[in-house]
């Protein structure tokens, strides 16, 4: 009787661990960023190396998602409120993690939300949170705060053309209204194609037979889709902001890693359905080179003006700008 008490603490203090963990397990690994809130037409979704169609709203995102429009649109409300439009043969990377800015003991840390642009045009509008918003694409970073803009890349250049508020770039924009660079550019971006090829194998790989060349074909299409995320972490290396090629080449080391796994799983899959006497079909499947994109430098048709207070577009025209050394892009006051 003397052990009662401890004895009935000891099993509060187990009973709350056990409680914890069960929560802790039974807690998503990430919780969404935003989700799907209205499409139309064909889009896809690459969640590391599970690629989804879109097939309703409501549809979570999380870090590290991309999205892939092809005749189709795929609207996106963010956690904070902050909205997006992908129009149509568009690729977009969508990141939201917590960064850091300065140097030893004077160090900040914030939340970052990076939408990188590999081809096509997107809308975006800031949210309510104090969450810093960056538009990217392999040339450029634009650093919006209060604003809202249509932002694009075809490939070779980057547009942004603001409706309100400003922002602030590192690399050659191209300033004013721009049309959307539409099926000529997807067809022209090897990310792009390479997605789009990846997701066919998914879908193979989904319809494939439960027989012992199914995890061969699985293999093949997960390392498709992750050799796409490569790609792009290659592409990104070279931009020519410090903090966004710094995360791409954090990003390429851990894909290296999860490719080469991959690998060998599919070497060991191909090696038992061989054995069991079963002709595995040949991947097409390979390393693909990337290529920096290649700047063209644009001359300036006029200057603009970027209002922040305008709700409507005060560009009438477009100008190369470029302006904020990295890092970091901060905006005008």
């Amino acid at each position: 009787m003397e052990n009662q008490p401890l004895y009935k603490k000891t099993l509060l203090v187990v009973t709350f661990l056990m409680a914890g963990l069960i929560l802790l397990y039974a807690s998503p690994v990430a919780a969404a960023i935003g989700k799907i809130t209205g499409f139309k037409g064909d889009a896809i979704i690459q969640s590391g190396a599970v690629i989804t169609k879109v097939t309703k709203a409501g549809m979570p995102l999380n870090d590290g998602d991309g999205i892939a429009t092809q005749n189709g649109e795929v609207n996106v409300t963010f956690n904070d409120g902050a909205v997006m439009k992908v129009n149509p043969y568009a690729n977009i990377l969508l990141q939201e993690r917590q960064e850091q800015s300065g140097f030893w003991m004077f160090k900040t840390t914030y939340t970052a939300r990076r939408i990188t642009c590999m081809v096509g045009k997107i809308w975006f509008k800031s949210g309510a949170s104090n969450t810093k918003n960056y538009l990217q694409t392999p040339t450029a970073v634009a650093r919006l705060q209060g604003s809202d803009g249509d932002f694009g890349y075809d490939n070779v250049r980057t547009y942004l053309n603001m409706y309100s508020g400003d922002a602030a770039v590192v690399g050659n924009v191209i300033r004013g209204f721009f049309e959307n660079p539409g099926i000529s550019a997807a067809q022209k971006s090897s990310v792009y194609q390479a997605l789009q090829a990846a997701y066919q194998q998914t879908v193979q790989a989904q319809a494939a037979p439960a027989t012992v060349l199914k995890p061969v074909v699985q293999d093949q299409a997960r390392l498709a889709s992750l050799q796409v995320a490569q790609d792009v972490a290659t592409i990104m290396k070279s931009n020519p902001d410090s903090t966004v090629a710094s995360q791409a080449s954090q990003a390429s080391t851990v894909l290296a890693t999860a490719i080469t796994q991959t690998q060998s799983n599919l070497a060991r899959d191909t090696n038992n359905a061989q054995q069991a006497g079963v002709t595995v079909p040949v991947t097409t499947t390979t390393v693909r080179p990337t290529t920096t994109p290649t700047t063209v430098p644009v001359t300036a048709a006029s200057t603009t003006s970027t209002s922040t207070t305008s709700t409507t577009s005060t560009t009438s025209s477009m100008s190369t700008t470029t302006i904020c050394p990295s890092p970091p892009c901060e905006p005008k006051q």
